[in-house]
Parts: structure tokens; sequence; C-alpha cells
């Protein structure tokens, strides 16, 4: 396939979850992840164009979450700025005399990182991929069969967790209320 027309995943519920989640790993996100590959580790620079792309697919997919599981204030948070990391990015991409962009986006993600330090059961945003084959685990247990993290639709991964989620707070609530 040319490089030129490497296919991008933009909706979540094509984007396989472990892709999503090596997406968000590192300082930068690895946008890459979001092509439909077989192989990540030969791929060379981007042009601009598919940096551009990227970086607007990887915002839908953002949309689409907060659309698929509602959202918190720390969420609104860390989306805002994640937008302006991305369009300050593709500012860099466009001019990219502007150094000082660099800065901002140094800074930006420093601010970032000390708001997603902390991992919150219920941000989905905010969690490491150490952490997703724990939540894929704690999925196989629950639903008692296997799930293939490259295959699963992020979409689909987000629902189940979603479901497990409610249901153990309403488990935790019935003993609750037994014990009380």
């Amino acid at each position: 396939m040319a490089k030129d027309s490497l296919y991008i995943y933009r909706d979540i519920a094509d984007l396989p979850a472990w892709n999503f989640f090596k997406a968000k790993e590192g300082e930068q996100d690895e946008l890459k992840y979001l092509f439909r590959l077989d192989d990540y580790y030969n791929l060379n620079d981007l042009k601009h164009n598919q940096a551009f792309e990227l970086l607007a697919a990887w915002s839908n997919i953002h949309d689409q979450i907060v659309n698929l599981n509602g959202i918190t204030d720390k969420q609104i948070e860390i989306i805002r700025l994640r937008r302006q990391i991305i369009w300050l990015q593709v500012e860099l991409l466009l001019n990219p005399e502007k150094r000082i962009l660099k800065n901002f986006i140094r800074h930006k993600q420093s601010e970032l990182k000390a708001m997603t330090g902390e991992d919150d059961e219920e941000d989905e945003m905010s969690q490491k991929s150490t952490n997703f084959e724990e939540q894929i685990v704690f999925l196989e247990r629950w639903l008692k069969m296997p799930i293939d993290s490259k295959k699963i639709s992020l979409a689909k991964f987000l629902t189940y967790k979603k479901q497990y989620n409610e249901e153990a707070r309403k488990l935790t609530l019935k003993q609750l209320a037994r014990n009380g």
C-alpha cells in the first residue's frame, strides 16, 4: 500500500482498543497507531498532510468517547488541554519556522501529564496502556470469554467497561444496603 493511501482509523467502532491505548503511550501521542498496519516499526516520518489527518482523527476519536461515556469536569479539562496541544502541533506543522510553538507544546504536555498523573477509575482518558492489559483481564473474567485486544473495537471495549463498572457499583450498593 502506498504511504499516501494508508487507512486511518477515524471511528471508535472500527479502531481496535489496542491501537487506541498504544497511541496514548509516551511523551507525545503515538498517532501512527491510528493507521491500519500490520507493522508499526517500519513507518518512516509522516508527511504534513498525514500528520494533520491523524491529529484531526485523534480529536474526533476523543469526541466520540465523550459521546459514548459522558464527561466529568476533569475530563473536560483534559480534553481542553489535549485540543490545545493538537492545534499547537497543527500550527507547528503549518509554520515550522515558529519554533517557540515547541515550548508551548511542551508546557501544555507537562500540564496534561500533571493532570493525568493519577489514575482515575472512571476516566478512560487517563488510563495508561500498562493498565490496559489489566482492564482486559478483568473484562475477560467478568465476561468469561477471551478478548482479543487487537480486534475488539474501542467502542465495544468501552461499553463493556462501562457495563462492568455499573454492575460493580450496583453490587456495592446492594452490599451496603444489606450491611447498613
